[in-house]
Parts: structure tokens; sequence; C-alpha cells
């Protein structure tokens, strides 16, 4: 296994499914046993989510991972950009795009002057992050495939800025012009679906709550039989597409494999996220 494929699956492709898998052997069968039934015989949610989290093994398992102190390395960078490369010409540009940022996030980066007004990156030596440059080349490249117009133009003037090759400028002046041209001809039905895509973001909000199960729609009703156990049935008739259950969660957390691609506080999806410019961490 080479060292693209050991970090895509350490870092990326472990699942939850994964890490509950990795707990429950570390717990080993007779601890992993005691706990369960020990967890069976509570009732209300918000004892279960005491109970295990205050586990000393789920408190081990859930600390935060030692941040070491990392530097960019540009060997690393060019060999994920390579990979971006590859995955692009696949026509895999979700992953291309993820591998370029990571990349991103590896290469050195010019030192950032502070200034009156804000932060402004060191225009003296720009020419010696070429490679910053090309990775973001290379994610404007996918932008403009997934018309993203305005990403697309960004990362052309970060290129431009970071030093992009002079001999290959030309390229990215014919891909910004497309961008440009491409802006000008969006209909109306474009920014239609760009709103509904905005307001599907929302949660939505139950118009009547259920009596008996919080979050669930009053046309639910949780009851119990003999026969079937406790199960919910309906009180009325439900229409298609209709919100049930709008529920807060008690916690949030990533898929490992989305953490380069969403905002780690609001969860939104950020495919162009803002590398810190000193180690690795996005």
């Amino acid at each position: 296994m080479d060292f693209l494929q050991e970090f895509v699956k350490l870092y990326i492709e472990e699942s939850i499914a994964d890490r509950f898998t990795r707990l429950a052997r570390q717990l080993g069968p007779f601890r992993f046993a005691f706990l369960a039934d020990r967890y069976k015989q509570l009732e209300n949610l918000d004892d279960k989510f005491t109970f295990m989290w205050n586990l000393p093994e789920v408190q081990e398992y859930a600390k935060p991972p030692e941040v070491l102190p990392v530097v960019k390395d540009e060997d690393v960078a060019e060999r994920l950009k390579t990979e971006g490369n590859i995955l692009f010409k696949k026509k895999d540009f979700e992953g291309a795009l993820m591998i370029y940022n990571i990349a991103i996030a590896f290469t050195p980066h010019p030192e950032l002057c502070l200034s009156k007004e804000n932060l402004k990156i060191n225009t003296s030596d720009v020419n010696k992050f070429k490679t910053l440059g090309c990775c973001y080349a290379n994610r404007s490249a996918v932008f403009l495939t997934m018309m993203d117009y305005e990403k697309c133009l960004r990362d052309i003037d970060l290129a431009f800025e970071y030093g992009y090759p002079d001999l290959l400028k030309s390229k990215l002046l014919e891909r910004k012009e497309r961008c440009l041209v491409a802006q000008k001809q969006m209909t109306e039905d474009g920014k239609l679906a760009t709103n509904i895509q905005t307001a599907m973001r929302k949660a939505p909000v139950l118009e009547k709550y259920s009596d008996t199960v919080p979050g669930f729609s009053s046309a639910l009703q949780l009851t119990y039989s003999e026969l079937e156990g406790r199960h919910v049935i309906a009180t009325r008739n439900i229409h298609p597409g209709e919100v049930l259950v709008v529920e807060e969660s008690h916690c949030t957390d990533f898929i490992i494999k989305s953490s380069e691609l969403h905002c780690s506080i609001c969860l939104v999806k950020c495919n162009n996220p803002l590398p810190c410019p000193n180690c690795q961490v996005i």
C-alpha cells in the first residue's frame, strides 16, 4: 500500500460504524456485554447518553487527538496534486476536489503581513510558491467543470497571486474568460435553482407537534400493544413528502471523509476551504 492509499484509508475512509467496531474491540466481549446490559435497563434517552458519555473508555476514545507541531511538505503536496489530476481525468470531480484541498493544505505558503486594514501575504517571494499556485489552478478546473464559476474565478486569482508560471497563464486567462461568459449567460432558472437549494438547507418547522413523542408531528402517536409492543401509529392521513420528524441532535460530528469539504463549526458544505498558512490543518 503506497503513501496516498495509507493516507486516504487512515484519515478519510473510516466511517462511524468503523469507529464503533474499533471501540467495541477495545472494550472486549465481556466488558461490552456488561455495558450493553446496563444500557438496556435505561429508559430515558438523556440517561442513556449520560451513561455512555461518562464511561472511561468512551472518554478516552473521544478525547481530541494530540495536535503535533506539523509543517508544510511540498513533496507530499506534489504527490497529492498528481493524485488529484488522476481523479479529475477519471471525472471523479468530488474526489479530485477533496485531494486538491488537502494538497493546498500541505503546500508551503508565503508569510502573512499584518497591516492596519487586514492580513496580506508577503508578495516579495511568491515565486517560491508555484506549487501552491498550481494547486489553486488545478482546483479552478474542477470548479469550472462543476459550473461553480465564482469559486473558479477566485481560485484563478489566487493562482496568479501565488506565482503561477508565466508560460501557463494564457490557459488560466482563457478559463477566466469562459467563466465570465458563462456567468453572463446564467438564466433566471439557474437563479431559481440556487434559491431552492438554499431553502432546502434550512431545517423545516412542524405546524403541530405530537403530545406523546418530542420532535414528532401530531400526525404520529406513540402507543403500545401486547402483540406489537411499543410502536408509532398515524392519527390521520399523511400526505406524500410531509415532514414527520424534526429533532435537534445531542451532538454533531463529521464522517472523516467529509471533513475536508465542510465547515467544522456550522457543518455547511465548503468545497474551497481556507488552509492555515503555517500547518496542514484547514
